[in-house]
């Protein structure tokens, strides 16, 4: 791809080296993946139980995560409560959990707050156990 921009870019004089090389950082972000598809590549390369966790709330997780990282706050408007803030924190806590539960080897019982707090096997028994 660098190739084709650089003939294109040879077309034109006024371009030059310069334009070049700020394209070359953004070529490399061609090749980044998305931050919940990474999520997902590492869980299944580490064999993280994510699958009962509705993805729509790791979406919004994520993009209340968004919000704050890159905008530097959560809240637009009076519509958004800490209830909204919390229901996220609780994905990504529950998220974090899996993944340590699973590096340290443990299964058993263990605090979930998705749904509210209660006890929860570890890993999650399939569906219909």
């Amino acid at each position: 791809m660098k190739a084709v921009i650089r003939a294109c870019l040879e077309k034109w004089p006024a371009s030059g080296d310069s334009l070049l090389n700020e394209l070359d950082g953004k070529l490399a972000d061609l090749n980044r993946r998305p931050l919940l598809a990474k999520l997902h590549l590492v869980a299944k390369r580490w064999g993280v139980p994510l699958g009962d966790i509705n993805e729509t709330s790791l979406r919004a997780a994520k993009n209340a995560r968004d919000r704050i990282v890159h905008r530097g706050q959560y809240y637009d408007d009076a519509k958004e409560s800490d209830a909204d803030l919390w229901t996220h924190v609780t994905v990504v806590r529950e998220v974090a959990a899996r993944f340590f539960l699973t590096a340290i080897g443990y299964k058993g019982r263990y605090i979930s707050y998705i749904g509210g707090r209660h006890d929860a096997d570890f890993p999650p028994l399939p569906s219909g156990s």
